[in-house]
């Protein structure tokens, strides 16, 4: 695999200054793991308005800026939050409907992800935000950096469970981030209502997916088979 370039953005939340050590720490591990790595102009300036790092229409101009750039392979951003659906009336989806990239996140991140799967001829990978994913200092987030190389490298794979899981809370506006996390053993998958099925697989935030209902902004659902964080 050729040596590939993340152009990494603020769609919402400006989790790079607030949680400034630990983005720092997350983009050296992008380039530990062999990537390449450009930042958006708000995260260069350092942009900030508490909640988000500017308006819709410069966090627009930020991703369509990356979009164009054909150094750019895979877009991540650096972490979701709550109004990344504010970005969708700016994207000039005219302009980019053609263009092949990678566009990952989750959370927040499905309102973006929806519109490119409807508009655009991105491929979606649902997962491998920037800090969240690459940012696990102590043992590192080896389940999910080994799931983001699957699914860029593997045109198929099953879904396997990790080992462990944790949901301990390491505070990231202090450098309790750095200690190392508590894990609990996972038993593996629940199964409520067996069977089979077949269909192009859509997997979505609940919360940021039905408030796209509506709207252009959402692909068809048809035959499709529909998971929900």
């Amino acid at each position: 695999m050729k040596k590939m370039t993340i152009g990494i953005f603020a769609p919402s939340s400006p989790a790079h200054i607030l949680f400034a050590s630990k983005y720092k720490y997350a983009k050296s591990r992008l380039l530990e793991l062999g990537f390449n790595v450009k930042e958006g102009n708000l995260i260069q300036n350092k942009n900030f308005q508490e909640y988000r790092t500017a308006s819709g229409k410069e966090r627009a101009n930020e991703l369509m800026n990356l979009i164009l750039d054909e150094d750019i392979d895979i877009l991540m951003p650096v972490i979701g939050g709550y109004n990344s659906a504010s970005l969708l009336p700016y994207l000039d989806f005219d302009k980019i409907k053609n263009i092949k990239k990678i566009l990952c996140g989750y959370s927040d991140i499905t309102a973006l992800q929806m519109a490119f799967l409807e508009k655009t001829n991105f491929s979606i990978i649902y997962g491998a935000s920037l800090i969240p994913t690459f940012g696990e200092y102590h043992s590192k987030n080896i389940f999910g950096e080994s799931s983001f190389f699957q699914a860029l490298i593997e045109k198929s794979y099953d879904l396997i469970p990790p080992e462990k899981w944790s949901n301990q809370l390491l505070n990231a506006l202090t450098e309790e981030w750095k200690n190392e996390r508590l894990y609990e053993k996972n038993d593996g998958w629940k199964i409520l209502n067996e069977g089979e099925g077949r269909g192009r697989v859509i997997v979505a935030n609940i919360e940021t997916f039905v408030t796209l209902f509506g709207s252009d902004f959402i692909p068809n659902l048809k035959n499709c088979i529909l998971v929900l964080e």
